[in-house]
């Protein structure tokens, strides 16, 4: 579980990965650190630490690094959404197993047919296949892609939503049931 330390102060981000998770196992002595990555533009540091339960007690509980306090509201787990993406022809429609054309040669850096990306003849014009901007096919960029993210992301959400939620009827029926008893 990887989790995502926010607004992270300059002279932290200078440190090294290694000192970082020395620090991280000081300030959380039941957290087992597998990788750092010190992300300095967005003044980000992710940890991906072995369990949940150890991300679940960092976020819960903060971290001390160095001489900063980095509080519970700054640290958030990664969202990662799988999209599945077709690797013949760049549609999200299908994967390479379900492909209606699998013998089909498309560039994924071009979005030209006859070839593909390691012998792009265009690799300093990319254009995707997707949504016709200047990017390639497989680029987070893209409007496309973006939108797939959204659309399973909403229905993550709604399917959690079904599962804790009982329907009016249910909840109608339990309550009869419970003044009948």
């Amino acid at each position: 579980m990887t989790v995502v330390l926010k607004g992270i102060d300059a002279e932290i981000l200078r440190e090294s990965p290694n000192a970082i998770a020395t620090e991280i196992t000081k300030s959380a002595p039941f957290a087992k650190v597998d990788d750092v990555y010190i992300m300095e533009k967005p003044h980000i540091i992710k940890v991906r630490l072995r369990t949940m339960d150890m991300a679940d007690k960092i976020k819960e509980n903060g971290l001390r690094l160095f001489w900063f306090s980095i509080p519970p509201r700054n640290i958030e787990y990664e969202r990662y959404t799988n999209v599945p993406q077709c690797m013949v022809c760049y549609s999200y429609t299908h994967t390479k197993a379900t492909c209606p054309d699998k013998t089909k040669k498309i560039c994924s850096e071009c979005a030209e047919e006859g070839h593909i990306f390691r012998e792009c003849p265009n690799k300093t014009k990319p254009k995707c296949i997707n949504c016709g901007e200047n990017h390639r096919a497989l680029s987070g960029k893209c409007i496309t892609r973006k939108e797939v993210i959204k659309k399973i992301e909403n229905e993550r959400i709604n399917k959690e939503k079904e599962k804790t939620e009982l329907p009016y009827s249910m909840v109608a029926k339990k309550a009869v049931d419970a003044s009948i008893e």
